[in-house]
């Protein structure tokens, strides 16, 4: 997760509450056989390089 925080939204112990982050940007990776069958093939990738509609 990354995004823009002020100071100020910083507690002591060095937590920010979600409702206070700017520009969040959260990404999900995984690794495994259902990553894998979630990613388009290279037929698929090589017709979106040729026609992207």
């Amino acid at each position: 997760m990354t995004g823009i925080v002020r100071p100020a939204d910083v507690s002591p112990r060095n937590l920010v509450d979600s409702k206070n982050v700017l520009n969040a940007r959260i990404a999900y990776v995984g690794k495994g056989v259902i990553s894998d069958k979630q990613q388009q093939g290279w037929l698929v990738r090589a017709l979106d390089q040729v026609w992207p509609f």
